[in-house]
């Protein structure tokens, strides 16, 4: 008798299969109807083809290895969503996003990626030069990821109309030294702000009520942080491996909320 288990295998496997044998290459370009699911070309300047009819770009467009040499990248008129995690997590050396201005869901400013509205903040370029970066009064919300691994940022201004964090927001931002989370602020997500070595000291607003899973794991230089009352839950591993917390912060965090001070999942 078949387990349920290979059955489960063998339909996850038919699945994978038939959405394999759904997409084809145009170019450097891998699409699933008007999805993009790949890319494979080393150009440093990538502009999506327009005449290809591209409706959505999936989150692992652009995933693969030589994602690494794109600069620049251009989004045509007719994208209308981008993955539920910004599909451009593997292009290190990404200095500007653009999109043409025709597009009616999104658009560029300066390089970095919004929605039209100006409302979120999808993409900041992790390779963008400069130093500070002060986020627009329009924006509410800081989408997944959407500064991870910014290397050059040292300060971000986040204005007091942003309301929603969302999960590694500010993850691998290694060398940003000052932020301050505005109050309206409600909850600091799974690794917001970890691997951000550079960071010394953070004051959590009075309108935080929750910190997520290793939201501040890795901040090895963190010594510092204030936790209003208004906290009631913080999850496991939300200061992992912050071993430069002051003897007195960590006592009060652990008499409060017990052990968060291990990573979790490694």
């Amino acid at each position: 008798m078949v387990s349920k288990k290979t059955i489960l295998c063998i339909f996850f496997f038919c699945s994978a299969l038939s959405l394999f044998s759904q997409t084809e290459w145009v170019g450097d370009f891998q699409l699933n109807g008007t999805v993009l699911v790949g890319y494979r070309g080393m150009a440093a300047n990538v502009i999506i083809p327009e005449n290809l009819g591209i409706t959505e770009i999936s989150r692992r467009a652009f995933s693969i290895s030589n994602s690494r040499n794109i600069t620049s990248l251009t989004i045509p008129a007719s994208v209308t969503s981008i993955g539920d995690r910004t599909p451009f997590d593997y292009c290190n050396n990404l200095m500007q996003i653009n999109v043409d201005e025709r597009n009616i869901f999104f658009r560029s400013i300066d390089g970095i990626l919004f929605n039209k509205d100006l409302t979120r903040i999808i993409r900041y370029p992790p390779a963008k030069q400069g130093q500070t970066y002060v986020i627009p009064n329009s924006v509410r919300t800081i989408g997944y990821g959407a500064f991870s691994n910014c290397i050059n940022l040292t300060n971000i201004t986040i204005p007091t109309s942003v309301t929603s964090i969302d999960y590694e927001a500010f993850y691998g931002c290694r060398s940003l030294i000052n932020i301050i989370i505005p109050n309206g602020v409600t909850s600091i997500g799974y690794y917001t702000f970890g691997g951000c070595y550079s960071l010394t000291n953070i004051i959590i607003p009075d309108s935080v009520t929750y910190i997520g899973m290793n939201a501040f794991a890795y901040c090895r230089n963190l010594t510092n942080i204030i936790i209003p009352a208004s906290v009631n839950e913080i999850s496991g591993g939300a200061f992992g491996d912050c071993d430069a917390l002051l003897p007195s912060v960590r006592q009060e965090i652990e008499k409060r909320f017990g052990n968060v001070f291990t990573p979790e999942g490694g």
